[in-house]
Formats: C-alpha cells, structure tokens, sequence
C-alpha cells in the first residue's frame, strides 16, 4: 500500500503506512522487508525537506538491518548506498561515506548486480566528491553512473544525472560542456511526456547556464518557463531554488523590482530554511531593502560575501588536500617499484650461486641499468617533492605565502615569541569595491591588482614579516616582535601607500584603496585563529566606517 501510494504522490499517507509497516516488521529477525522500509520512508522524508537531519536516521537503521543479512546483496548495496548519501552533509566523515561506497561496489560486482544498482553506487560516490568540492572526481563518477543507466535506458536516472552534471560542470567552468547536458535533458524530456517534471528542471538548469554565463535576460526567460511549471514536480527545495536564481537574475539584470518580488516569495516560504546560508542571506537582503531597511541589508550582503569567501576557502583546501593525496599515491607506487627491484635483484643473486660466471655478468648489467634508473627516479623525485612543496606553500598568482604555509608557519613564530614575551600583531586586509575592478576592466586586470597589492605590501615589510594571500582579495601579514602602535604605523603606511599610487596595466590608470583590520596578541597561549578572528572583526569595522581606512579591535 505504501509503495502504491508514493506512486501516487500521496506523501503523507505513505508516510503513515511505513510508521505501520515498521511497527510490525521490528517485532520479527531482521529481515529485507524492514530495510526497505526504512530506505523507503526515508526517501519521502527527503522528497519533502531535503534535510539529512530528518532522512538520515532512517537510513542509519536501515544499515544496521541490512548488515545482519548477508545473503541479501542487493539490499546490502542499495542500503549502504542510500546512507552513503548523508555522509555528503559531513566532511569530516569524507573518508568513511567512501568506504561504504566502495563495500557496496564490491558487493555489486562480485554479485553481478544490475547497471541500475551500480550506477546508483557511482552516483554517490560523484555526490560525495562534489559535496568535499573535488569537482574532477566527482565529474568522473557522476558520467559513469549516467554511462550505466544510458545501457539500460533508465530515463528517469539519465535525467537525474544530467541534472547534477550540469551543476558540477558550472563549477569546473566547463560551460559548453554544462549546455551540452542541457540540451540532453530537453530532449529526455520531449521524449519522454510520462515524466511531467522533466522540463521543470531541464528549464531551471537552462538557467543555471546562462546565469553562469552572464546572460541574465535568456537567465530570467528559462527560470519564468520552470516557475509556470512548479506544480509538475514535488520537489519544494528545487522549486525554491528556481525563485532565489530568479530573483539574482533579475537584480544583476537591472530589475530590482521583480528581484524583490521573488525574494519576498522565497522568504515567506516554508523552505527557506532548506537553502545555503549565503541564498539565505540574499533573499532577506532584497526582503530589507525593500523595507527600507538599509544596515540589515548590508550585514545579510556582507554576511552572503563572507560565505562565499568560505567557500572558496573551503574549495582551495579540498583541492590542495586533494592534489597531496593523488601525490603520495604516486610515491607510494614509486616505494613499491623500488621493493618489487630489490626482490628481484636478490633473485638474481640467489641464482648466481648456479651459474656463477654468467649470472654474474647478468647482474652486473642489470646493477647498472638498475642503478641508473634508480638515480634518474631518485632525481625526479626530488624535484618533484620540491616543486609539491613550494606550490603547496605559494600562492600561485602573486608568489606570497598561501593559508596552509601561513598556518604551518605561525605556530613557530608565536612560540617564539611568547618564550621571549615578545609581542606579535596581525594585519587582515582586502581591496575595497574589488568587484568593481573586475566588473569594469576585466579578470586580468583584476588579479593585476591582486599581485601590486602584495608587492607594495612587501615594498613596507620588515624581513621577518610574513605575507600571505588567503584567498580571493583578501590577504593577512604576520608581524613577529610588533606591538599595536607599531602596527598600527605598519597598517597605514600600507594604506596610504597604495591610496597615493596608481596601477597603470594595459593602458588603464586604476586607483584603488584597501581596508586593514589590526590586531595584537593579548597572551602568550593566544593562536593565529584568535588573532585573525579578531583582526576580521577589526576589518568588518573599518569596512563599515566608509573602507579605506585602518581598525584595530578592542576587547
């Protein structure tokens, strides 16, 4: 009856009939039945809040049961399948929602389970590296899951799959790429009429593209055809993603009006909760702007900038994590070349005890071959841990430190000087109206601005200071033996150096101006996250007093 009545769309009712079924099937062993159950309702409980922390539990169950059946594999596949998708909400259980992937996907093939089954497997596992922000992985697994569901012709899958395709295509910039699984989707849909809600989403991720693409009118013409097609699909999180994109094409296109108008829907809405922190703080921007309500629009805007600088923080730590591991892999490779060499040279000498005088002559040829080749790996080697190591602690377009080499670093310097009782400050600092520069002159003059910021902000530092980009405009200095007045002093030559100058690059005279947040170690056991913490809230002050001015935090 449940399953008949999801079918049916009649969420709510098959809801009351799994509690039933669940009811009764605990009473009795572990059994298929009471997994299913379990998967099944919490699959309802997703389709109507897509929130883990109302469907994951369900599946966590489900796992329990499943593992207590080990004559079933394709409910053990399919169970720990499912689970494996909460773990996409938790990136510190990263490494253990893919080991349940790859136990379901030994399970499949081993059992010689159907495409269907471990296309499902290859889908969460491209989820779970998209989720982490490894976009190439997870691009990688979510086209062989679309490759198993295409043999069998599972358009209800194929769809779904484009669907994720196009957004992680966005991410990687691939645009062609992302259009090309657009026009895939329109026309599943058009071959497909038994799907109503295909075009809904085919529509919306018509719009995701062009919005990428700058193209905010054709942008605002794909969003209006999926918001007159919201009642073909049941999926409310979608429905209210279509609303806040609309409401951004409509603002970045120069209509306020109808911006507001979609924002104010979403904000009464009962799924604003499900968004991101930074459409939420979008939506309630337009919402005070429209109530006239200027400084609450300006903290949700600045609140909306601050997460997106987090995530491209969070992006650049998981592709550095990511590129490190894909490098010890390759040394590890190389370390086992090197053991399988050595068993065979030991072979070889073993053998020479029979045949002295060739073996010999044998040994000695392949010594030396060996030998050169161990020496020319031995270089490459080198070179290439070397050349890991500096990317892995440089910024890459302005050749100052990066976070992770300012992270590795201040540990040194604080204890250092906490064991002289010297003091030691820190200056956080961005370009104001960054996106301006951007916006007007272009990408290559922007990143132009980036690197003479960081040259004039070695062109005042002391030796032993440090310099680092933290991603984006935003930027950090480590000032080792620095108390707050000298600081202070550091912070405005900085910023009345780069007021006074201007950037000359391709023909363009750009002045630009930054604001400097400043803060200076309290106590000796006070850590670089406390002193950024502080200098940030500094910043966030000196930005809201007019920018281009200098702010230290006080307690």
């Amino acid at each position: 009856m449940a399953l008949a009545q999801e079918e049916n769309g009649e969420l709510d009712n098959a809801i009351t009939s799994y509690d039933l079924a669940v009811e009764v099937l605990r009473a009795l062993p572990p059994t298929t039945e009471l997994a299913t159950a379990y998967n099944e309702r919490s699959y309802i409980r997703y389709l109507q809040t897509n929130d883990p922390l109302v469907y994951c539990p369900d599946r966590q169950l489900a796992v329990s049961i499943a593992r207590q059946l080990p004559g079933e594999p394709e409910t053990q596949a399919k169970t720990y399948t499912q689970y494996a998708f909460c773990f996409t909400h938790k990136r510190e259980q990263f490494n253990e929602g893919l080991s349940l992937l790859r136990e379901a996907l030994e399970i499949a093939k081993s059992n010689q389970l159907s495409p269907n089954r471990i296309g499902m497997i290859y889908n969460a596992t491209g989820l779970l590296y998209r989720k982490n922000q490894i976009y190439d992985k997870a691009h990688e697994y979510l086209t062989l899951a679309y490759e198993q569901w295409a043999s069998v012709d599972d358009r209800q899958d194929m769809f779904n799959m484009l669907h994720t395709l196009v957004s992680v295509a966005i991410e990687l910039n691939q645009l062609d790429q992302a259009q090309t699984y657009v026009e895939k989707m329109f026309a599943l849909a058009n071959n497909s009429p038994q799907f109503k809600d295909f075009t809904f989403f085919a529509e919306l991720n018509a719009g995701l593209v062009k919005l990428a693409q700058d193209n905010y009118s054709n942008a605002i013409s794909h969003f209006h055809r999926a918001e007159s097609l919201a009642n073909t699909t049941s999926e409310q999180f979608f429905i209210t993603m279509n609303r806040v994109k609309l409401a951004k094409a409509a603002l970045l296109g120069g209509n306020e009006k109808e911006a507001i108008q979609f924002a104010k829907t979403v904000n009464e809405s009962s799924s604003l909760g499900s968004l991101d922190g930074g459409s939420q703080d979008f939506v309630k921007a337009m919402v005070a702007l429209d109530n006239r309500q200027p400084v609450i629009a300006a903290k949700h805007l600045l609140d909306m900038s601050r997460s997106e600088t987090k995530a491209r923080r969070d992006f650049i730590r998981s592709a550095a994590l990511e590129y490190a591991s894909r490098h010890d892999a390759s040394v590890a490779q190389f370390e086992k070349t090197m053991l399988e060499t050595q068993l065979q040279i030991q072979q070889l000498q073993l053998a020479s005890q029979e045949q002295a005088q060739k073996n010999t002559r044998i040994y000695l040829i392949l010594s030396s071959l060996l030998a050169i080749s161990l020496s020319m790996l031995a270089v490459v080697l080198v070179r290439s841990r070397a050349k890991f190591r500096y990317r892995a602690q440089t910024d890459h377009l302005t050749g100052a430190a990066n976070r992770r080499h300012l992270f590795e670093l201040a540990p040194i310097i604080l204890n250092r000087t906490a064991a002289k009782s010297q003091p030691v400050s820190v200056l956080l600092f961005d370009i104001d109206h960054f996106k301006r520069i951007n916006d007007k002159y272009g990408h290559d003059v922007g990143d132009e601005a980036i690197r003479f910021v960081v040259r004039t902000a070695r062109s005042i530092s002391r030796s032993h200071d440090l310099i680092a980009r933290l991603g984006g405009e935003e930027f950090a200095s480590l000032l080792p033996e620095t108390d707050i007045i000298q600081a202070n002093e550091i912070a405005e030559r900085l910023r009345m150096s780069l007021q006074e100058q201007s950037l000359l690059y391709k023909g363009h005279v750009i002045k630009m101006t930054i604001s400097i947040g400043v803060a200076t170690r309290r106590t000796n056991d006070e850590t670089l996250d406390s002193l950024l913490n502080h200098a940030d809230q500094a910043l966030y002050e000196a930005k809201r007093g007019g920018r281009n001015r200098v702010a230290h935090f006080q307690a």
